[in-house]
């Protein structure tokens, strides 16, 4: 099972382990806290680099404590992966993320409404609907993924790189950033440390695997929902059979009969505490998982490379997450269980009820050889009686 860690809000983590400053623990905005990114690659927002460097000419990175060199906080480039992935996440909770094709019921390429049905529709089903709603006018939805901001297009950002079109990709390890020409000849030159590639090859072929996982998880949501099923449908027996346990026991009920039934009562409690468990481990994997699906659907309708391939690796770190977890079925397990917790529990209470009985029958004979001393005797006396 995946640990309880990974299991809280899918949202709420990526926020906490990526949009907030370490420092003062705000979330980074595009105000007085803009994430920087230090040479280092530690990214802290602006105002806490400010405090670290005021009267110095020099910043001491507080997660590595390596030193560098700073005149100004703005001399340091703005994180565009953490404000991209703050505007995808903002965007996805806020703005309608998670709006489905009426038709087909995905959330890709959700690209058209209609205006006399008001229903949304993807690419394909917008041309089914059309063909069959020859009079019915659809519109482009306009809602992006996105809030895309003048200086997020697939530009350069560094000074001095007159604001180049972002040509390349390195896709090293310790790298993986998007570079125009400029980029390539000042920092990535050595091909044994990067490993530059064509920018759009790279974008089409990460959305296409990012959509392959999607579809892998999709189906395995749908196994987790059967499990799920199973487990609901064995949380209803196991109540149905206690229900009819103890309405059997009730008429025979007596203090002879309580040690067994309270056996039976703890015996219960551990299965189905067990159940509730499982239960609640399969929602929580089902609620993170779907919601794991729609961000990376809203990802694979981002137009922009460059915010694309920022984001992609956290997304997408996720995704594979959820899809590397193994979700066993333990339907088989839960019920063997619980049918040799009902065969015990009667096996036990049979014996009770017998020993019960042994013992009130040889209470009646007793009684029964006392009645025939007594009549043994008064036949004796009367017949000496008479003689």
């Amino acid at each position: 099972m995946m640990a309880d860690k990974n299991m809280v809000s899918l949202i709420t983590e990526l926020e906490r382990r990526y949009l907030e400053c370490s420092i003062c623990t705000e979330v980074f905005d595009e105000d007085g806290r803009t994430p920087r990114l230090l040479p280092c690659h530690h990214s802290f927002c602006s105002e806490c680099i400010k405090r670290l460097g005021r009267k110095k000419d020099t910043l001491k990175c507080p997660s590595c404590n390596a030193v560098h060199k700073v005149e100004s906080p703005i001399d340091f480039p703005k994180d565009n992966t953490r404000r991209d992935l703050t505007s995808f996440l903002q965007t996805h909770s806020y703005r309608n993320a998670f709006k489905k094709c009426c038709k087909c019921g995905r959330t890709v390429d959700v690209t058209h409404t209609c205006q006399q049905c008001k229903m949304d529709f993807c690419e394909m089903c917008r041309q089914q609907h059309i063909t069959e709603n020859k009079s019915h006018s659809l519109i482009v939805n306009n809602s992006e993924t996105f809030q895309e901001k003048e200086d997020n297009f697939d530009i350069c950002q560094i000074p001095n790189h007159d604001r180049a079109k972002l040509k390349y990709f390195c896709n090293s390890a310790n790298c993986q950033s998007v570079l125009c020409p400029s980029c390539a000849l000042e920092d990535h030159r050595e091909i044994s440390k990067h490993a530059l590639e064509d920018i759009e090859e790279v974008f089409k072929k990460r959305k296409q695997d990012l959509g392959i996982d999607v579809e892998s998880l999709r189906t395995q949501i749908l196994r987790v929902k059967y499990i799920l099923q199973k487990v609901q449908k064995t949380t209803g027996t196991l109540q149905e059979e206690g229900d009819k346990f103890h309405r059997n026991l009730y008429p025979i009920y007596d203090r002879n009969i309580k040690r067994p039934l309270d056996q039976y009562d703890i015996a219960f409690q551990r299965i189905e505490s067990k159940l509730v468990t499982r239960k609640d481990y399969l929602c929580r994997f089902l609620k993170n998982a779907s919601e794991c699906c729609s961000l990376s659907e809203q990802l694979i309708n981002c137009n922009s490379i460059s915010s694309f391939l920022n984001v992609h690796p956290i997304v997408d770190g996720q995704l594979k997450l959820y899809l590397n977890t193994q979700v066993y079925s333990t339907e088989g397990e839960i019920d063997l269980e619980l049918k040799t917790f009902l065969d015990d529990s009667l096996r036990l209470l049979e014996r009770s009820v017998n020993s019960q009985k042994n013992h009130e029958g040889d209470e009646v004979n007793s009684y029964q050889r006392h009645q025939d001393e007594i009549l043994l005797v008064n036949q004796g006396i009367g017949k000496y009686k008479y003689v």
